[in-house]
């Protein structure tokens, strides 16, 4: 990995990062899942975790289970 400064000085005129989010990732999957086998639990982790309510949120289940709801007979 090179500083954009090191990446104008050897030509190219745009850098992108398409797996920097992967390696963000990876990295905290690693410290998360270690943290649980290390202590048993996930509370504590020295990765940052997304509150489940908003995960849900996030991933779009509210309007799921909405849709659900107004398909399902009971």
């Amino acid at each position: 990995m090179l500083k954009p400064e090191r990446l104008a000085e050897i030509g190219y005129a745009l850098a992108i990062y398409p797996v920097a989010g992967l390696l963000s990732a990876a990295a905290a999957l690693n410290a998360v899942y270690a943290h649980i086998r290390d202590t048993g639990s996930s509370l504590g982790s020295p990765a940052p975790l997304y509150p489940f309510a908003e995960m849900n949120r996030l991933m779009g289940f509210e309007e799921v289970w909405a849709f659900d709801k107004a398909h399902t007979e009971i």
